[in-house]
């Protein structure tokens, strides 16, 4: 992190990391075509706490700060309704 010490406000900076990221994650390097191993580890708790809580269809997952996550996608295969928040 100390590399980035004091270029965040620069746009150059900005470009560079754009720029630098592989194909592999559509261009930007914290967007992983893949969810979260950790998640698919414990998909399985979140599901057993939603169907504890008995909200019936008003439960489902809120993902702040998702950005273009895979998790989405998966949570909602796994759990069913998820809203994502950037």
């Amino acid at each position: 992190l100390a590399q980035f010490a004091g270029r965040c406000g620069e746009p150059a900076f900005w470009d560079e990391l754009y720029s630098a990221a592989s194909s592999d994650n559509d261009g930007i390097r914290w967007n992983q075509r893949a969810s979260h191993p950790l998640l698919r580890e414990y998909v399985g708790l979140l599901r057993g706490r939603l169907a504890e809580a008995e909200f019936g269809a008003a439960s489902g997952v809120l993902v702040p700060l998702c950005g273009k996550s895979a998790d989405l996608e998966y949570l909602r295969d796994e759990v069913g309704h998820v809203v994502g928040i950037e």
